[in-house]
């Protein structure tokens, strides 16, 4: 199936998968009806696609307010091996609210039923933890989750 926005999307399960280039970077994009039929959610997921940009920032800005002061208390600081059984502690600077989102990178965006969009960031400050953003009004962003995975 071709989609003039999502481009080409490939059954996989109960979703579609595609591939989406914002700000010069390929996105991965997931497209699941849950409830509704296919029709309407890609409608939905055009939406949010071509106002990525905004519901990037408002995704930034949650997993900022949510995660900053988490980082900057506990994930700031870590132990390293030191290559000779011994460890080395490894202490950032505090950062702030613009330094966190700036450190943010897109990689997956997921369309769910008519309303519900998760975007996924990964970045060097949790580890190898993911960063999930969830609005469960679409580009609204009042109902909105912050979750760390990993």
């Amino acid at each position: 199936m071709h989609h003039p926005v999502l481009g080409k999307l490939t059954p996989d399960e109960n979703c579609y998968l595609a591939t989406f280039c914002h700000n010069w970077a390929e996105l991965s994009v997931s497209v699941d009806p849950v409830d509704s039929d296919i029709e309407h959610t890609l409608k939905a997921g055009e939406k949010a696609l071509l106002n990525l940009g905004e519901i990037e920032k408002r995704a930034r800005k949650a997993a900022s307010a949510e995660l900053l002061n988490t980082y900057n208390d506990y994930w700031r600081e870590f132990q390293v091996s030191d290559g000779n059984g011994g460890w080395e502690v490894v202490s950032n600077p505090l950062i702030s609210s613009t330094e966190f989102e700036a450190q943010l990178k897109l990689d997956e965006v997921d369309i769910i039923g008519l309303g519900e969009i998760t975007l996924a960031f990964d970045s060097d400050l949790f580890a190898d933890h993911v960063i999930e953003v969830t609005s469960a009004d679409g580009a609204v962003f009042r109902d909105v989750t912050v979750s760390l995975y990993g």
